[in-house]
């Protein structure tokens, strides 16, 4: 009785297994098949969006051909002018870097330009102060003051073997750079000397009023009164005057 029993609760589960693998191979399937047709569908969706969009560039192109095509029947230079105007913009875009060097360079020619432009007003300031005091000193009658500054000079400067210009403004140190025996230093003393030998040409000199030198120059012919510095004149009243 119990091997009967048996049997027949092991024969029944047998026959559901299979049922239930059946209805899962069959669902699986159908699942399977479900993606592989959403697949192709999306795959042909593509596709068609693909062409279509081919379609429109080649369609945009050709718009484009017909436009410039229209443009160039309205106004035939008009072609031969975006020609000259792309070469144009290709020799820009090559030139800016050689425009870019030539700033360069400039700014490196303008230094030592500008330190010879500097040079060149100390060395007229060398040459025109001596002239100035002398000129000065022979207007007002007092040419031993002269003297006595060409002869401290000439001792200062041909010491020093007539210097390019001084350092400072009190010119305690040649310059680093001076060069030797110019004539720019020369030059002052020896115009000096012709004005003190022969006085008269003198009046044919015009030159603009220094406040420090005329300062020092009062100071120096009334020694006995106190010391009255002038400010320099402003620019509307500063005026030449013939000495």
């Amino acid at each position: 009785m119990m091997s009967i029993v048996s049997m027949w609760s092991n024969g029944r589960p047998s026959t559901d297994d299979g049922d239930e693998c059946e209805a899962t191979k069959t669902a699986i399937s159908s699942y399977l098949e479900r993606e592989e047709e959403i697949e192709r569908k999306k795959m042909e969706v593509k596709e068609r969006v693909k062409s279509q969009l081919n379609r429109a560039e080649e369609e945009t192109r050709r718009l484009a051909q017909v436009w410039e095509e229209l443009e160039v029947l309205t106004d035939p230079m008009r072609k031969e002018v975006g020609a000259v105007r792309k070469k144009i913009d290709l020799a820009n875009r090559d030139l800016k870097p050689l425009a870019q060097i030539c700033h360069k360079k400039e700014r490196e020619y303008k230094e030592p330009m500008e330190a010879f432009k500097e040079k060149n007003n100390e060395k007229a300031q060398l040459t025109n102060t001596l002239v100035e005091l002398t000129v000065a000193c022979i207007k007002m009658g007092r040419p031993e003051i002269a003297e006595r500054a060409i002869k401290t000079a000439e001792k200062r400067i041909s010491k020093d073997k007539w210097p390019e210009y001084y350092d400072t403004k009190k010119a305690r140190f040649i310059g680093k750079q001076a060069r030797l025996f110019q004539t720019w230093s020369i030059a002052g003393y020896l115009v000096s000397k012709l004005l003190l030998s022969n006085p008269n040409t003198a009046k044919m000199l015009t030159t603009e009023e220094d406040s420090e030198l005329v300062n020092a120059f009062s100071c120096a012919v009334s020694s006995s009164s106190p010391r009255r510095k002038r400010g320099p004149k402003s620019s509307q009243n500063k005026k030449s005057y013939i000495i």
